[in-house]
């Protein structure tokens, strides 16, 4: 286990969810400003096939961001500021999209729950909500917009975005 230095929380150093083993490549913290306070929100670990990262493009090998929760999180407001990000580079009425929102329907996240997003070099995204897989949509543009929430132009965690393009430059 590794410790997020901002939240305290550990993430794994390696993680397998499914039959390829992932390196942690970066990691940092989710911290938003709420009335002038500095909050909290989680703590993320981003891995990757450190073989398709040497070899590929981010689209052909598997990726997994981790998120543990720094404080109690209704799926709502997860699901809401994921959204925001990931529905501009959807189509608007898009089926993978209504079925992503609808993973957090009644669902809360406490401190310490963790959160992982799973793609897959075939194009799913696997859900898992303290480490029991809930959800896999099979959708190339979904995989693509959620990491993009991460290690795109406007990372939510511009760290963890260096870290991890640092972490995959130097498998070359």
């Amino acid at each position: 286990m590794v410790t997020e230095p901002r939240t305290g929380l550990k993430v794994p150093a390696a993680m397998t969810p499914g039959d390829k083993a992932l390196a942690l490549a970066g990691r940092g913290a989710r911290v938003k400003r709420i009335a002038g306070l500095s909050v909290k929100v989680y703590a993320c670990g981003f891995y990757v096939d450190v073989d398709g990262a040497r070899d590929g493009d981010a689209a052909s090998y598997e990726r997994l961001v981790r998120l543990v929760f720094a404080r109690n999180v209704g799926g709502d407001k997860i699901v809401e500021a994921l959204a925001e990000r990931i529905r501009p580079a959807m189509d608007a009425d898009s089926p993978a999209l209504r079925a992503f929102e609808a993973i957090f329907d009644g669902v809360s996240f406490k401190k310490g729950t963790s959160l992982d997003f799973h793609a897959t070099f075939e194009g799913e995204l696997a859900t898992f909500i303290k480490g029991k897989r809930v959800s896999v949509i099979a959708d190339a543009s979904l995989c693509r917009a959620l990491f993009d929430c991460y290690v795109g132009k406007d990372p939510v965690i511009p760290e963890l975005k260096s870290t991890v393009c640092a972490f995959v430059d130097g498998l070359n």
